[in-house]
């Protein structure tokens, strides 16, 4: 019975005892000493800041774009002088197209103000121009699609472009105002 009473303390104070211990989270490490750390590494070199993107027009801003295209049509055997103005609310496609008996465009204007700052405007910009041609030349066709900043009033020649047969050149001017 003795063996049996000393069964039962070891099961019933002991044991658990030693479980509890076993069972103790460990206690913390020490850190490590000073000259035992490795040197700090140096951060790479930052690259200089990007310079800001425009702002796009914010939304619902009543701003209004008037742009004049003037195409000039010099040196065959009909001079002329077009003009189309066309007016684009900020942020907005505005397009014109002018057909001669229904053969085509002969003269097909897009603009799109996508920015404004400082007084210029940010405008995708396509032309395209097929002028009569002549009994000495041969049909001639300007196409342009470009993207530029323009200054409000301020006239501006985005192309200029000359036939390779004859002398006979198309120049395009366009001035963008800002309406308020």
């Amino acid at each position: 019975m003795r063996r049996t009473l000393f069964a039962a303390f070891v099961m019933a104070v002991v044991l658990p005892a030693g479980l509890a211990h076993a069972q103790a989270p460990p206690a913390p490490a020490a850190p490590p000493a000073p000259a035992s750390r490795p040197a700090p590494r140096p951060s790479p070199p930052q690259a200089a800041p990007a310079k800001p993107a425009p702002a796009p027009l914010p939304a619902g801003e009543p701003v209004n774009i008037r742009y004049e295209v003037v195409v000039f049509d010099k040196g065959g055997n009909q001079p002329a002088r077009k003009v189309v103005t066309i007016l684009a609310a900020a942020g907005e496609m505005s397009m014109v197209r002018a057909d001669r008996d229904g053969r085509g465009n002969p003269l097909g204007v897009d603009v799109t103000p996508s920015f404004i700052r400082n007084g210029k405007i940010m405008t995708r910009f396509g032309i395209s121009y097929v002028p009569p041609p002549t009994a000495n030349e041969s049909k001639l066709e300007i196409s342009q699609n470009t993207t530029l900043w323009m200054e409000s009033g301020k006239p501006t020649v985005i192309s200029e472009a000359t036939d390779p047969i004859s002398d006979r050149r198309i120049i395009v001017e366009v001035t963008a105002t800002i309406l308020k």
